[in-house]
């Protein structure tokens, strides 16, 4: 059983082979920091995952086994200054990103120790100069399992 965070890197390489319209795929330390990039190239994603621990149910034993929910977010941005506006088209792209980043990581997991990803409340972020920001959460669980110290 897995322990500690939930894997970021294997994210990252999906998102990289299924989804050649992102010219760039990062990680940040968290979501506040990814909605603040400037990004180099766009359409870009930042990953960022949190993770919240379940009360266990006991231990057996001697080894406590306990449930993990896992958000993964997604940060994603596009620009496009046609309709800068109202910024209709880069809703639309964004549209089409969204959609691609979907069917990249919707019930896919980096190892058979995950749940398999399914998708979360996503969050509209600030439009301006061309650039409109999004973010999708994924959730997944997992367990974790530690000896009683002793």
């Amino acid at each position: 059983m897995p322990v500690g965070r939930y894997p970021v890197q294997p994210i990252l390489d999906r998102l990289r082979a299924t989804v050649p319209a992102l010219k760039l795929i990062e990680t940040a330390a968290n979501l506040r920091t990814a909605l603040e990039q400037q990004p180099a190239a766009v359409p870009a994603a930042f990953v960022v995952t949190a993770r919240s621990g379940r009360e266990p149910n006991g231990a057996t034993g001697g080894m406590l086994i306990q449930g993990v929910d896992v958000g993964v977010q997604v940060v994603l941005m596009v620009r496009n200054y046609a309709q800068a506006q109202t910024g209709a088209s880069a809703a639309a792209d964004m549209d089409t990103l969204i959609a691609a980043v979907d069917a990249a990581l919707i019930n896919w997991s980096p190892s058979q120790d995950f749940v398999p990803l399914y998708l979360g409340p996503g969050q509209d972020a600030p439009y301006g100069s061309g650039l409109l920001i999004t973010h999708q959460t994924y959730r997944s669980r997992y367990r974790i399992q530690a000896a009683r110290l002793p």
